[in-house]
């Protein structure tokens, strides 16, 4: 015969179990969040900003990068392959905490996919974009 009240507590022990898990998996998304958004103060002040490239990331011409150093840091700023080989090293010093634009003529560079990339001594930011430069 089934003992429906061992059933009962079994079923309830095993939705408290998701329960807690599903909110520890909450709870650790938002403390990601807030860590990665810097709401939590000092904890992400010497982090940089890599901006996107506007028009989809196709690039033609001469084309300006951008980012945002938070504190004085050395800064190697890249063109990079697939493979992340250094096809143009554009930046490569220490820079004071500010704005930074960054000029590039992408006609250096056959038509094709490449990465603009950060890099710092906490971080590594990579983003791609296309070369375009050849009329179709």
């Amino acid at each position: 015969m089934i003992d429906w009240d061992r059933v009962l507590i079994n079923v309830v022990a095993g939705l408290s179990i998701l329960a807690a898990i599903y909110l520890l998996l909450i709870g650790y998304r938002y403390l990601l969040n807030i860590i990665s958004t810097g709401k939590i103060k000092g904890k992400n002040t010497q982090f940089a900003e890599l901006y996107t490239l506007l028009n989809n990331q196709t690039a033609k011409g001469q084309i300006q990068f951008y980012f945002i150093l938070k504190a004085a840091t050395n800064v190697k700023f890249s063109i990079v392959d697939k493979d992340e080989n250094e096809l143009n090293v554009l930046i490569d010093e220490e820079r004071e905490a500010g704005d930074y634009p960054v000029e590039f003529d992408t006609k250096t560079l056959p038509d094709g996919i490449y990465f603009y990339q950060l890099k710092t001594e906490l971080q590594k930011i990579t983003k791609v974009f296309k070369v375009k430069n050849s009329a179709i």
